[in-house]
């Protein structure tokens, strides 16, 4: 798939893009998938605040066997215009940021049940989304480091 974006606005922002997205079977049991974009994204000639010019997914997820599937899915994210400061007049850019997780599931505790396990961002990244008060948050919002879950899915 790919599309093309473009939005004029009254208030004098204009954004454009591109965004293509693939699914393959690489063989059995094996799928991949992923996503990309490029946007540009502006307001009176000014890089528009909060957007990220590149984005990318990428996702494996394998078959092991009728019980067993795992999957690893990757993303990046370009960096991030942030907000003005009242008090510096300067805006500090996010920088880019890279994040990798990785499930397990295991369906055969019977009856429709699933166990599972995650760890998502496996190498500890420093995660941040942006700010809309460069005053109130000045080093914007963290997101958890390396973060591991578990957890079953019961029918009812």
């Amino acid at each position: 798939m790919f599309g093309w974006m473009v939005a004029p606005d009254p208030n004098d922002a204009t954004l454009y893009g591109v965004e293509g997205s693939w699914n393959h079977t690489l063989k059995d049991g094996i799928k991949w998938s992923g996503a990309a974009s490029w946007n540009h994204t502006e307001q009176s000639g000014q890089p528009l605040v909060g957007e990220a010019k590149w984005l990318m997914t990428q996702g494996v997820i394998w078959n092991l066997s009728e019980a067993w599937k795992m999957g690893a899915n990757y993303r990046y994210q370009g960096e991030i215009i942030t907000p003005t400061s009242p008090i510096t007049g300067t805006s500090t850019p996010l920088e880019s940021s890279h994040q990798l997780n990785l499930t397990a599931n295991w369906s055969g505790l019977g009856q429709g049940s699933t166990l599972q396990l995650g760890v998502e961002n496996v190498l500890d990244h420093d995660l941040r989304y942006p700010s809309t008060s460069s005053v109130a948050y000045p080093e914007h919002y963290s997101r958890p480091g390396r973060f591991i879950w578990v957890g079953i899915d019961i029918p009812l």
